[in-house]
């Protein structure tokens, strides 16, 4: 960090950069801050993510100079990350690098677009988004269609489209996907959806599945399943909480993510349980044996019926997602756990101690929880939060 007033040069070249998410400051030695906060506080205005880095010692007044800096960005109030710790502390660089993701993922979210197929679903005012607050936070443009498009570009899906569909979607099962027009009528509303996303370019959305499509045409399982299941962020009964929970999340994990309602909590034997009602990634089966067939449709909820996925998936880490209170001046953080910050390669693999001195399996990566009614109280930021040590595994049955 130089003494001289040419910072602020240096700071308007990067914050022009498309391709540049955080700068990360290192501080190692005694800081002129009056000649970098006015380049940092124009480079904070780029939304782009800024941390500040000192490594422990006495020599040069590092701590010093970092918490001047610090101090002085935070009375201007310029967003950052203070983080003091050397380069050997593991849990140091998991703080510098969970900052750093959520600034990609920040950037990424910013000027996409969430697609919306119908109106509310089953009366979830929790669910709701007002489209001014999503772009002035997330900078996400809600764009939504009636279910009128999605019908008519359904029932013009060529034959010989269905039969690709078919084989490609078969090897997801363990048995024959059914014969008949209740599969064709799913699978045509899956083909669907992506032609409309491509169309109308969306990058993520969500859908009111019921009243109405489930009860005119067919319910939306299994065409939520295989969405999640190519790594589309999406959600029924046009839910923006889960859908945002699951775009992260999603952009975040080498699986794709299932987002089941939050059934029960047994307090007593610190487990939880996850029901869906037939949507859920079939590639995330689990011992119980591979993704199955089910039919799914009652007269108050899906009356035209349809084909679900029927699974019980493998054990796999819970979120709950709380998005209450969410103010333009948030700070994006992602929490300093194993989980996102572990390589990607290895998550899979992942087994945590507790869980293991526990005698339970180990981690997969991330479930998101769904609840209308149940929430942990947060206010004024993007939230995941893990499940206590003591309540990381259950079962999640898809059926």
């Amino acid at each position: 960090m130089p003494a001289s007033r040419k910072p602020g040069i240096v700071f308007s070249k990067l914050k022009k950069m498309d391709d540049l998410d955080a700068l990360i400051l290192f501080s190692g030695t005694w800081v002129w801050a009056a000649h970098l906060v006015p380049a940092l506080r124009d480079f904070a205005g780029s939304g782009k993510g800024l941390l500040l880095w000192t490594n422990p010692g006495s020599q040069g007044w590092r701590p010093v100079g970092g918490l001047v800096m610090h101090g002085g960005l935070k009375e201007v109030g310029i967003p950052h990350r203070f983080v003091y710790g050397g380069y050997d502390d593991p849990r140091m660089i998991q703080r510098i690098v969970s900052y750093c993701r959520a600034s990609h993922e920040k950037s990424h979210l910013n000027m996409s677009t969430a697609g919306v197929f119908g109106g509310r679903g089953m009366g979830q005012t929790c669910g709701v988004a007002d489209p001014s607050q999503w772009m002035r936070v997330f900078g996400v443009d809600i764009d939504s269609r009636d279910t009128t498009l999605l019908l008519e570009t359904a029932r013009a899906v060529p034959a010989e489209e269905l039969v690709k569909a078919r084989a490609a979607v078969q090897p997801l099962f363990s048995e024959p996907i059914p014969q008949g027009e209740l599969a064709d009528r799913a699978l045509r509303l899956y083909l669907a959806i992506k032609k409309i996303l491509v169309q109308e370019n969306w990058d993520f959305y969500t859908i009111q599945s019921f009243p109405g499509l489930s009860d005119d045409y067919s319910a939306t399982c299994l065409a939520q399943s295989l969405m999640l299941n190519e790594h589309v962020g999406s959600s029924t009964l046009s839910d923006f909480n889960t859908l945002m929970t699951v775009k992260l999340l999603t952009d975040l994990s080498i699986e794709p993510v299932y987002y089941g309602d939050l059934q029960h909590i047994d307090k007593s034997t610190h487990e939880i349980k996850i029901i869906g009602d037939g949507a859920c990634p079939p590639s995330l089966a689990g011992r119980a044996g591979p993704a199955r067939f089910a039919e799914h449709g009652i007269p108050t909820e899906g009356e035209a019926g349809g084909i679900s996925v029927d699974l019980v998936c493998k054990p796999g880490m819970a979120f709950w997602h709380g998005w209450e209170g969410i103010k333009a001046n948030s700070n994006w953080w992602l929490p300093d756990a194993p989980f996102l910050n572990r390589p990607r390669n290895s998550w899979s693999s992942a087994a945590w101690s507790v869980a293991s001195r526990a005698g339970r399996m180990p981690l997969s990566p991330p479930i998101a929880i769904s609840s209308s009614s149940w929430k942990p109280g947060i206010t004024n930021m993007p939230f995941w939060a893990m499940v206590q040590d003591s309540t990381r595994i259950c079962w999640h049955s898809a059926s």
